[in-house]
């Protein structure tokens, strides 16, 4: 699971992101999958006795090559939602909405609207809270994806309303976007389910961590998975390479944990003390790798070991 606090944009599981207002935290749970094919499926939670009022957004902003894809051609949208049984916008209303614009490059649209913005479809449904069953929503666009586009985000809105129940919750699964590839009248197609390795190595260009898949990037989070240097003589200064397990999309963004404390350091596990890190110091960083150096080790065999995500999220 994942706290989200109040008042915050946060990316979430598979490049979706949450947006949140004033006394609006939220947790985002990996829960059973909706439908019998699918393994799992996400659940967005205001915590109860919560009382913010604001529009919420869990959005996907689309990349190029998922753009490129859709450009021309009409779209049929197609997902399953779950309320929980105190869900709380009026009439349970969920809306689905595809944006499309024209701006120099990918970007999130969150609450700013996109240059020559135009809105492939808004599909608004009515969710029974508590209901047994997930509800399926589909529908078309009413015209064809510009071929000048080069922005989009697949974004869920609903307007919570009231103080937070123990279950004002929603789950959504399957979510899908597809061109339709004829003019006749389109009937969405089964969920496409990739293989989790093509899924996972698709996610790695946007964001990586050294963490164990299990494990949410934090500090003092142990030393599974971490980078580290064995100093074979006694170092003022030492700093190792780290070769991303994939070519990121842009210039990633670097953030290091030490594995044992709360601090951004890496962690002496021979001596049992916190060295200093620095990120790129030399201004080398690109789309492979990143360079993270430490101010000394002590004597020679001493390890030292730290944790880094790298985001390159749109």
């Amino acid at each position: 699971s994942q706290s989200v606090t109040a008042s915050l944009l946060a990316y979430t599981a598979d490049r979706w992101y949450i947006q949140t207002g004033v006394d609006q935290d939220h947790v985002l749970s990996s829960i059973a999958g909706l439908s019998n094919a699918g393994a799992r499926a996400i659940q967005i939670q205001r915590t109860a006795a919560e009382a913010g009022a604001t529009a919420m957004v869990f959005a996907y902003p689309l990349d190029t090559d998922e753009i490129v894809k859709l450009r021309g051609s009409k779209v049929s949208f197609s997902c399953l939602a779950k309320a929980g049984a105190t869900w709380s916008p009026t009439n349970g209303t969920l809306v689905a909405t595809l944006y499309c614009g024209t701006g120099a490059a990918p970007a999130k649209r969150n609450a700013t609207p996109y240059s020559g913005e135009t809105s492939a479809f808004a599909i608004s449904t009515n969710l029974t809270p508590g209901a047994s069953g997930s509800t399926t929503i589909t529908g078309d666009s009413s015209a064809v994806i510009p071929t000048t586009t080069t922005q989009a985000e697949l974004q869920f809105s609903w307007t919570p309303i009231g103080t937070a129940g123990a279950t004002d919750l929603i789950a959504l699964d399957d979510v899908q976007i597809e061109p339709q590839l004829s003019a006749s009248t389109w009937t969405p197609t089964n969920y496409d389910r990739l293989p989790f390795d093509v899924q996972y190595r698709a996610c790695l260009k946007h964001y990586l961590k050294s963490f164990n898949y299990s494990v949410y990037p934090t500090v003092s989070a142990g030393t599974g998975g971490t980078i580290n240097f064995m100093a074979q003589i006694s170092l003022v200064s030492v700093a190792q390479f780290v070769h991303f397990p994939a070519i990121m999309r842009v210039t990633a963004s670097v953030t290091v944990f030490n594995p044992t404390n709360g601090s951004a350091s890496w962690h002496n596990l021979t001596a049992g003390v916190s060295v200093t890190a620095a990120i790129d110091p030399s201004t080398t960083i690109g789309m492979a790798g990143v360079f993270i150096s430490a101010v000394s080790v002590t004597a020679n065999g001493q390890v030292l070991a730290i944790h880094y995500t790298a985001s390159a999220g749109i």
